[in-house]
C-alpha cells in the first residue's frame, strides 16, 4: 500500500487546509486508479515552534554550558535527552511480555500544555542539580507579563500584538 502524506490544519467552518494543496494534488492525481482508499487524519495541539525555541534557547543551552563550566563535556543534544529522559519517562504496557515497561516519550510528541509542564519540571531538577543557575520562564524569555504571555500561547493574540502590548505595559509601569 503507498501512503500519501499531507500536513494542515482544521480552519473551523468544517473543512481541512492542506498546508502545500499543489504538491498533495499532484501526489493524488500521480497515484492514478484505485480501487480503494483510507483516510487517516491525525490531530492534535502539539507544541508550538515558540514554545520549542524556549526550551532550547532558554532551558537546554542555559544547562548545557553551567554543566560544562563544571568540567563536563555535553553537547546541546546530550542535555536535552537528558532531560527529556528525566522528565518524560511513562510506564507502558508491552503486550508481548506481560509486563510494564519504562519508555521515554519524546518531548517532541507532547502537546503544548503537557510540554510545558514536562518543560518545567525540567528546569526544576536542573535547579536542584545546579541551584545558582537561573532558567527563565517563558514568558520571561520573551519578555512578556504573564497574563499577556498566556493570551498569546493560547492564540487569543498574535506575537506582534503581545510583544506591543508588553512594551506598551513596560512604559506604564515605569
Amino acid at each position: 500500500m503507498k501512503k500519501i502524506q499531507a500536513f494542515g490544519h482544521f480552519p473551523g467552518d468544517g473543512g481541512v487546509k492542506v498546508f502545500n494543496k499543489h504538491v498533495f494534488r499532484q501526489q493524488v492525481a500521480d497515484a492514478g486508479p484505485q480501487s480503494w482508499c483510507k483516510l487517516t487524519m491525525e490531530y492534535g495541539n502539539k507544541r508550538t515552534v515558540n514554545m520549542n525555541a524556549w526550551f532550547w534557547a532558554g532551558v537546554v543551552i542555559p544547562t548545557m554550558v553551567r554543566w560544562n563550566q563544571d568540567g563536563e563535556e555535553y553537547t546541546d543534544h546530550q542535555v536535552y535527552r537528558m532531560l527529556e529522559q528525566a522528565v518524560s519517562t511513562e510506564e507502558k504496557f508491552n503486550p508481548l511480555s506481560g509486563e510494564y515497561e519504562e519508555v521515554v516519550v519524546p518531548l517532541k510528541t507532547l502537546d503544548s500544555d503537557t510540554f510545558l509542564d514536562r518543560a518545567n519540571m525540567a528546569r526544576e531538577a536542573v535547579h536542584l542539580t545546579s541551584p545558582d543557575i537561573y532558567l527563565k520562564t517563558p514568558w520571561e524569555y520573551y519578555g512578556m507579563p504573564y497574563h499577556i504571555w498566556i493570551d498569546w500561547k493560547h492564540g487569543k493574540i498574535a506575537m506582534k500584538k503581545a510583544l506591543a502590548l508588553s512594551e506598551q505595559q513596560d512604559v506604564l509601569t515605569e
